[in-house]
């Protein structure tokens, strides 16, 4: 059977976040993790099912069932009624691994349409966002040469972390700017419950004049869903003083204007060592204009090559061994089903016991299934990856075994 219900089940606001659970059972025991469907909702961003799992043991009506549950995170954009339509997924059940598809029934996500006052319409909607700011020194006794890293966090509640807005780091004058690649990514509680996002953007500054500086105060304007109100999240601005050292030579000059910072060479006291320098730039830019196109054919066929290389380990054999060697819990069965299925020298199988009865192996066979009974079948404590990995590197060793095996002669003739 299959069942789907929503969390919250009740009206939400437009902007948060909506959980959809999928839930797959069975009074036997998969052989095959279930395939979930793509799900497009207009008027809403949905994200799909990742690997996590929930798995299930329960009694309905008398009867033991068993199977795992999955997730799918809605955000609503706009007010109205927003259709869930049915789900259909594809689950190999039993010895043989028959497979089976079973759907889900419809549902409805109820979204209030709230008006918003000017300026917030697109504002993030959320019931709690914090920001904060770290350093990873302190400002106190700065030096023309010094460097320090302003870190801006900001986690909001019920949101995706792919709908935070970047943070802006203005050009200041007499500082210039490195930023640094931004942290995205979702907080999850337990059983891989969805709790928020969390985004932090930093940006490097290195002191290159004397003076007073002040680092502008950043804020973000969001929408508290249960208030109905418009709130701001800010950091205070940071003000700081770099004293000058004499022993600095920066290796360029910063100017900063309105429309941005700009940079400019520093002049030299030897106008013969400042033309020597404008010459080597010279040449050095008329080479690189005339490799320019044999340089781009080259970039792109390596960029081919490497494309290549890494799509077809991903898809190989050792790679999905490699992810079964580090997966533990429920996420090592995805990955060991994964692996099976990429074994060389044979068919795909339908079952663990069919891989290792192709490699002539009656022993591992039995193994498989007593491993498939004890883990979706009883309601004893799940096998562990511990002896997932164990029958897989046995498995893989007659699998390699066989492979290598010098082919069957045929007949002699009578």
């Amino acid at each position: 059977m299959a069942r789907a219900h929503l969390q919250p089940a009740g009206e939400v606001m437009p902007g948060q976040p909506v959980t959809l659970v999928v839930d797959v059972l069975t009074d036997g025991f998969f052989t095959g993790a279930p395939t979930y469907p793509a799900l497009d909702i207009p008027g809403a961003i949905v994200t799909p099912p990742g690997d996590e799992s929930v798995r299930l043991n329960e009694t309905i009506n008398g009867k033991p069932w068993f199977g795992m549950s999955h997730r799918y995170i809605i955000t609503p954009q706009t007010g109205g009624e927003l259709q869930v339509p049915a789900l259909s997924i594809t689950v190999k059940l039993g010895p043989g691994g028959t497979n089976a598809t079973v759907r889900t029934a419809p549902l409805t996500i109820h979204v209030k349409a709230v008006e918003r006052p000017p300026g917030a319409e697109n504002a993030i909607g959320s019931t709690r966002i914090v920001m904060k700011q770290t350093l990873d020194r302190k400002l106190d006794g700065l030096k023309q040469g010094d460097s320090f890293t302003r870190r801006i966090e900001v986690d909001a509640d019920g949101v995706q972390a792919m709908m935070l807005t970047p943070v802006g780091f203005p050009p200041v004058k007499g500082l210039a700017t490195y930023p640094v690649q931004p942290v995205v990514e979702d907080i999850l509680g337990d059983r891989s419950h969805f709790i928020g996002g969390r985004r932090v953007d930093a940006v490097t500054y290195v002191a290159q004049q004397p003076g007073d500086y002040e680092l502008p105060a950043v804020s973000l304007q969001w929408w508290d869903l249960r208030a109905g109100q418009l709130r701001k999240a800010e950091v205070p601005a940071l003000k700081f003083s770099v004293a000058a050292n004499p022993g600095y030579q920066p290796a360029f000059a910063l100017q900063a204007e309105q429309s941005g910072a700009v940079v400019a060479p520093v002049r030299h006291r030897d106008w013969h060592l400042a033309l020597a320098v404008l010459l080597a730039v010279g040449a050095a830019l008329f080479t690189a204009w005339w490799l320019y196109p044999w340089a781009r054919s080259w970039w792109r066929r390596a960029q081919a090559r490497s494309a290549g290389r890494r799509a077809a380990y991903e898809g190989s054999e050792a790679a999905a061994y490699a992810a079964l060697m580090k997966a533990d819990g429920d996420a090592a069965w995805s990955a060991l089903y994964r692996w099976v299925g990429r074994l060389p020298a044979a068919p795909t199988p339908a079952t663990l016991e069919e891989a290792a009865r192709q490699r002539g192996d009656v022993e591992l066979a039995h193994q498989a299934e007593a491993l498939l009974a004890a883990h979706y079948a009883s309601a004893a404590k799940p096998q562990g990856a511990r002896e997932l990995t164990a029958w897989a590197k046995k498995l893989r060793k007659a699998s390699h075994a066989r492979q290598h095996e010098a082919p069957a002669l045929p007949p002699l003739n009578p």
